[in-house]
């Protein structure tokens, strides 16, 4: 048996694998120890706290110096069967108490757990929405300092990642290189924009019901479209939504785009 962290050995001999021996020495937690969060920071809270509440554990922080403790957020969805794959993966190089799955409740759980935790991190693996789902998030908690976040490129585009320097997708380096990256990579701000809009008061009141009276999400984490390329973006979201095994690939993604794209151009959907 090994370590996933610090990579020891004990092969299953008495002269080898000694229970006393082993729970005398501590795990060093291998070349990303910085990035790991110790088990030692995990407690587990009693019964009678977590009866009415999904969570059974508490994040208690030990200061450190050099611990810059990540957060990784994965959608499975993205990137076709990459995103299933890297979640097992960074469970297994990290604590798997720092690895959530976007589909399992969102980043919320893992924002509220971790929101006092200095010096922290964030790793969000998948397209530009992934990321502007965890900023969202991050700015409904109102935290006072927002964590750095990277970007591992699993959507279609992946604008955001482009312009932040992370590739335009992933194309299965080691993951040992992304997370020394991240360790080690400069911190950059990010402009963002808030958006606010009137409403139209001389809207034809035939399409009063399609109206809204305020934006779903007002903040532009790169930026945003008005017209046919934001109804294709809103038609594919949708199609995938309904059918995701169909879009398990980077390239169909991109074939979709194209085709609907095609399409609005042949019939003029847009003219109006």
């Amino acid at each position: 048996m090994s370590c996933s962290w610090c990579k020891e050995v004990c092969h299953n001999k008495e002269s080898c694998f000694n229970s006393k021996k082993m729970s005398s020495e501590n795990c060093n937690l291998g070349v990303h120890a910085n990035l790991i969060v110790p088990p030692t920071w995990i407690v587990k809270l009693p019964c009678k706290e977590t009866e009415n509440s999904k969570q059974i554990f508490a994040i208690k922080p030990i200061p450190s110096s050099t611990s810059i403790p990540l957060l990784v957020f994965i959608n499975p969805k993205s990137g076709g069967n990459q995103g299933a794959k890297l979640l097992r993966s960074f469970q297994w190089l990290l604590n798997p108490r720092q690895v959530f799955d976007l589909t399992q409740g969102g980043p919320g759980v893992g924002l509220e757990l971790y929101r006092r935790v200095p010096n922290l991190r964030i790793l969000a693996c998948g397209g530009d929405g992934t990321v502007g789902w965890i900023l969202s998030v991050l700015d409904d908690l109102k935290v006072t300092s927002s964590p750095p976040i990277a970007v591992l490129p699993l959507g279609t585009g992946n604008d955001l990642a482009r312009a932040l320097g992370w590739g335009g997708g992933y194309t299965d380096e080691p993951l040992t290189k992304i997370l020394t990256n991240i360790e080690e990579g400069e911190i950059v701000k990010l402009d963002r924009w808030l958006l606010k809009v009137n409403p139209n008061s001389k809207a034809d009141l035939k399409n009063a019901e399609e109206g809204r009276k305020s934006l779903p999400l007002n903040v532009v984490n790169n930026y945003f479209s008005l017209g046919v390329d934001a109804r294709i973006a809103l038609e594919f979201h949708e199609a995938r939504e309904a059918q995701p095994s169909k879009f398990n690939s980077r390239f169909r993604n991109k074939m979709f785009y194209g085709q609907a794209g095609g399409k609005d151009l042949i019939q003029r959907k847009w003219k109006d």
